[in-house]
């Protein structure tokens, strides 16, 4: 075959495997997830921010959920604002962060420290993209305002961030996080309770001796 054919014949093979490509992540459904646990968190994460009745502007942190991206994410989001509706709380600002789905989701500390420089004590700020691990510069920026932040951090993540320190300096007021160890039966009910407590734990400056082995360090 003529070295002409031959490099026609890789450039189809190529535009074909960057169309199939394309068609994967656009045209296809995101794989369906079990969205009852992520349910549970939403409504545990609204109930500990009605339990605070700080009476301060609630704040959101959350990944870019549009076109099907981070199905775990749009759950606990609905059952979130449900559960606020209820009791006819509403968030004041919702900041949404471009991620890749294939990355550890995480919130740029740039960006939440700028978010805690604009609030007071009283704000609360609902994190679905971990807790503020914020450098010098970042904290000196904050200043001595410590906004309550709730953050999720389940998964790997307790792991790779030192939430003792997080928790110590002010920055965090509850975590939730993976449990070590989960039943191999899940709950025969819907409460979203029950979801959470099989599958997630609350970590607080009272309880961060609960963290999985290695979390704290």
């Amino acid at each position: 075959m003529p070295l002409r054919q031959i490099k026609i014949a890789v450039s189809l093979v190529l535009l074909l495997a960057a169309g199939a490509l394309l068609a994967s992540r656009y045209y296809f459904p995101p794989p369906k997830i079990e969205a009852r646990p992520h349910a549970g968190m939403g409504a545990a994460l609204a109930e500990r921010v009605i339990k605070l009745g700080s009476g301060g502007r609630i704040t959101l942190l959350v990944p870019e959920t549009a076109g099907g991206k981070f199905p775990a994410a749009q759950a606990q989001l609905k059952a979130f604002h449900a559960a606020l509706q209820e009791v006819n709380l509403t968030v004041a600002a919702t900041n949404v962060v471009k991620l890749d789905p294939n990355r550890l989701l995480r919130a740029p500390p740039g960006d939440f420290a700028e978010i805690l420089r604009k609030l007071t004590d009283v704000d609360v700020v609902v994190s679905l993209l971990g807790p503020p691990v914020l450098n010098a510069e970042q904290k000196a920026r904050v200043g001595g305002k410590r906004p309550k932040v709730i953050a999720v951090c389940s998964g790997d993540l307790p792991r790779q961030v030192n939430l003792k320190a997080i928790f110590a300096d002010g920055f965090l007021h509850a975590a939730v996080v993976s449990r070590p160890e989960v039943g191999l039966t899940t709950p025969s009910s819907d409460n979203p309770a029950d979801w959470f407590n099989h599958f997630f734990l609350w970590v607080t400056p009272q309880n961060v001796a609960a963290l999985p082995d290695g979390a704290a360090k």
